[in-house]
């Protein structure tokens, strides 16, 4: 079943797409959530503006004498990759003249 989260834009600015290919939105993503479209809603529609490539995380490394441990602390913030770009490339995708 789908799930839904809610979330804030976190990043500045978000237009002229060109110099913000990508944006951060303040929602806890998981492993697999990659590839998920993000939705802005408005009283009158919903629209896509994105879909999720990442999440920011902050990593820590303890040595101790017999090993090393890496630990990874999901941060709540989201990389989503703007609409805009995957237009761009889905019109890659078409064949020239369709």
């Amino acid at each position: 079943w789908p799930i839904v989260r809610h979330g804030s834009i976190a990043s500045h600015p978000v237009t002229p797409v060109e110099h913000a290919r990508t944006i951060l939105v303040d929602f806890q993503t998981f492993g697999g959530d990659s590839g998920a479209p993000v939705f802005a809603v408005t009283r009158d529609a919903c629209h896509v503006i994105g879909l999720v490539h990442g999440m920011h995380r902050q990593t820590d490394k303890a040595a101790l004498p017999l090993q090393e441990l890496t630990f990874h602390t999901p941060l709540g913030l989201s990389i989503v990759v703007q609409a805009a770009y995957l237009r761009d490339t889905i019109n890659l995708l078409r064949p020239a003249g369709s």
